[in-house]
């Protein structure tokens, strides 16, 4: 497991419970590491990831300070930050071998989501807010096991252990709508405590219709009526999506776009219900729709949906640089990469290639409209070498086979009470 600590109150209680478990297991205990990532956007930072590195070592943990380079471009600082957080501490499990990553966000945290996604216009899945477990990537997973728990019960443990905790400004920047949120929820009780119940109400609500819908994914699965192709498309048989509720189609449409795209988020709501009633009236005109980065087409009786290629660049992966994935890949694959959030590849082979990348096969102008999406390694001189089974056969001989396993089961499934395939 791997701990993410920034020095606050939170955090630190993660530091000392954790640590306090850990301890009591002796011989048993898994791994345990402590991380601190430093955005580099407060020169304080720096003195305070050294503060979590002392304590740390006082618990017996080995810790090491991540460093995040903001770059000097428009948008949202807050969410690259985030974003380039989750990154850092993701490659540094997979380089000590860990598929557990455990934050400190915990009740108020939920409810401040809760809050700004209803302010947000968010549907009853997205206010149930934050997740007690979720899967990071295909080979680790981020647990929050204080979400249940009120700030003031971690700050006060910290207290009760002699720690003086961080003290971040910005948390009181009233420039940023959760601090905003934070301030108003503290001054009202009474609205603090509807937020909480409304908050417990979308979790009931978003956990039975995942229960619903994750009994009709098993029933598509068993009956054949739901696939998974080679080349990394989902297809179903169209007469499923009217048979389901409204409310379920749109489900499996939404976790089937991000499957077949590999989209770190679903589309929009409304985009997803539009895209569902045409898929459940008929006959459609047209015969395609594309939605989330994914085109969704309808083939006689069946639904095919598909990697988009041409609008959404498909980025290139170098392989000198590209990171390997742990867990059970790491057993399986000489050197396990993620392709476009959609296949892990074992690259091992062609690590070594000078200039070696991973493209797209339509990037090299072939492929049709499903195989144009899958990778094809290519020397620095843009020739292919190797690629999947179904592409190489478009590339002529002498195309060496990539070792590959498709990503869309997991996607469609992921955070489901579901086992995995």
């Amino acid at each position: 497991m791997l701990l993410a600590v920034s020095g606050g109150p939170d955090s630190l209680a993660l530091l000392l419970t954790a640590s306090a478990w850990h301890r009591s297991l002796a011989a048993a205990a898994p791994q345990l590491r402590v991380a601190t990532v430093d955005h580099r956007l407060r020169p304080e930072a720096a003195e305070e990831a050294a503060f979590v590195a002392v304590l740390a070592a006082s618990c017996g943990l080995p810790h090491e300070t991540l460093t995040w380079t903001p770059e000097a471009k428009p948008g949202n600082l807050s969410a690259r930050a985030r974003e380039g957080r989750y990154a850092l501490l993701l490659s540094h499990a997979r380089r000590h071998g860990l598929d557990l990553v455990l934050t400190a966000h915990h009740l108020d945290d939920d409810v401040e989501t809760h809050v700004i996604r209803r302010r947000n216009g968010g549907d009853v899945a997205a206010s149930a807010g934050m997740r007690t477990l979720r899967w990071l990537s295909p080979d680790a997973a981020l647990g929050r096991p204080f979400l249940g728990i009120a700030r003031e019960r971690l700050a006060d443990l910290v207290t009760a252990s002699g720690i003086v905790a961080v003290d971040d400004p910005t948390n009181r920047d009233q420039h940023y709508d959760r601090v905003r949120i934070r301030l108003e929820l503290a001054a009202d009780p009474r609205r603090k405590a509807r937020a909480r119940a409304n908050l417990r109400r979308c979790k009931r609500a978003r956990d039975d219709a995942e229960r619903a819908f994750a009994r009709a994914l098993v029933d598509l699965e068993e009956t054949g009526r739901l696939r998974f192709a080679e080349d990394g498309a989902l297809l179903s048989d169209r007469a499923a999506f009217a048979e389901l509720s409204p409310r379920c189609a749109a489900h499996l449409l939404s976790r089937a776009v991000v499957a077949a795209a590999g989209a770190p988020r679903p589309p929009s709501g409304q985009a997803v219900r539009d895209v569902s009633t045409w898929l459940r009236q008929g006959p459609p005109r047209p015969d395609a729709r594309t939605l989330g980065g994914a085109i969704v087409r309808i083939e006689g009786g069946e639904v095919v949906v598909m990697r988009e290629f041409g609008r959404g660049a498909i980025a290139a992966l170098s392989l000198g640089a590209a990171k390997a994935l742990g867990g059970r890949f790491a057993a399986e694959m000489d050197w396990p990469v993620v392709f476009d959030g959609r296949f892990v590849v074992d690259v091992g082979p062609w690590r070594a290639l000078p200039g070696a990348r991973l493209v797209p096969l339509g990037l090299l102008g072939k492929g049709g409209i499903r195989l144009r999406s899958c990778p094809v390694v290519v020397d620095a001189e843009g020739r292919a070498r190797a690629a999947l089974a179904p592409a190489a056969r478009r590339l002529g001989p002498g195309i060496g086979d990539l070792a590959f396993e498709p990503l869309t089961p997991h996607l469609l499934r992921r955070d489901l009470d579901l086992p995995e395939a």
